[in-house]
């Protein structure tokens, strides 16, 4: 952020952590071959977490869930052997309504402890 420039702020409507995750849950465990749990979660704008993808605006507000489970990754040629199975996924939702926006697997979140 250059210098004078105002940080953002979160817009009031937003869904609450609990329902926020409720949301993203049956996202995650739709990708992954064994039960999911819950990581941590985190509220920012989507180029904060959308590892390049530009699948909405990057100011959009979202929640980004992460989760724990097991989850196959596509890629790799024709023919090659099956990319091992990755253990997080990082389901990124709007912040105010809930709506489905990208996954990414393995999730490029680390969250802040």
């Amino acid at each position: 952020m250059a210098c004078g420039e105002v940080a953002p702020s979160l817009p009031a409507d937003g869904l609450t952590s609990e329902r926020a995750t409720e949301m993203a849950q049956p996202i995650a465990q739709s990708m992954s071959s064994t039960p999911v749990l819950f990581l941590s979660q985190k509220t920012g704008q989507y180029r904060d977490f959308r590892g390049g993808a530009l699948a909405v605006p990057g100011e959009r507000w979202v929640w980004a869930v992460a989760f724990d489970g097991t989850f196959q990754q596509a890629g790799g040629p024709v023919g090659s052997s099956p990319l091992a199975d990755q253990h997080s996924v990082l389901v990124i939702i709007d912040y105010s309504t809930g709506e489905f926006i990208q996954a990414s697997v393995p999730g490029p979140y680390t969250p802040d402890y």
